[in-house]
């Protein structure tokens, strides 16, 4: 089960995602706008960065919130790389994250099993294994590199290999955290403010 004050702790690991989540939503909804076509992905980002928060705040995940996690996470990679179309993969994304609620605020019960939690490692890695490709394609290709992309990816990148250190008992410190946070949000806003661009991710 899901408690508030765990998701809002500042020294937990679950908390630079909701941030992070938050904040897509905010550009997306507030500077994006709605009729545009950059603002599916902003929410599909932000659903899958909520949907780690939550399941790393969760007291007693269940099974199937994990999976509906490890879904969301690899959805949001797979319409990134553009293998996955934006419309379905969002749909799909959005049944993922109201299951995920509708668990681990009590209106579906599901055994609860403390061990999910490191179903967590499918979207952590898929996401630094994106950020790889992305980087690797664009120097392979001698495309170029703007700086807000490279912000943004980076900081998610290094958000998700934080989430695999700290999982796996590696590492602790929360340096790592908030440097990958102000990466990632330094490079959302300055996508959506500074260059009029959405929240796409592409590779």
């Amino acid at each position: 089960m899901l408690k508030i004050k765990d998701l809002i702790n500042t020294k937990s690991s679950s908390f630079p995602w909701l941030v992070l989540g938050a904040v897509y939503i905010l550009l997306s909804v507030f500077i994006t706008g709605m009729a545009r076509w950059e603002f599916s992905y902003g929410i599909l980002y932000s659903l899958s960065f909520l949907s780690i928060a939550f399941l790393l705040a969760s007291q007693k995940p269940s099974l199937l919130t994990g999976l509906m996690t490890a879904i969301a996470g690899t959805i949001v990679v797979f319409v990134a790389m553009n293998q996955v179309a934006i419309y379905p993969g969002l749909i799909l994304t959005i049944i993922a994250f109201v299951v995920l609620l509708a668990v681990e605020f009590g209106v579906l019960k599901w055994k609860a099993n403390r061990e999910v939690k490191y179903l967590a490692f499918v979207p952590f890695f898929l996401m630094l294994a994106f950020a790889c490709y992305y980087f690797y394609g664009r120097i392979t290709l001698s495309m170029p590199l703007p700086p807000a992309t490279i912000l943004s990816h980076a900081g998610i990148a290094v958000l998700a290999l934080d989430g695999i250190l700290r999982m796996s008992g590696a590492s602790k410190k929360q340096w790592l955290t908030w440097i990958g946070l102000l990466a990632a949000l330094i490079g959302a806003v300055w996508l959506t403010l500074g260059l009029g661009w959405g929240l796409q991710l592409t590779g």
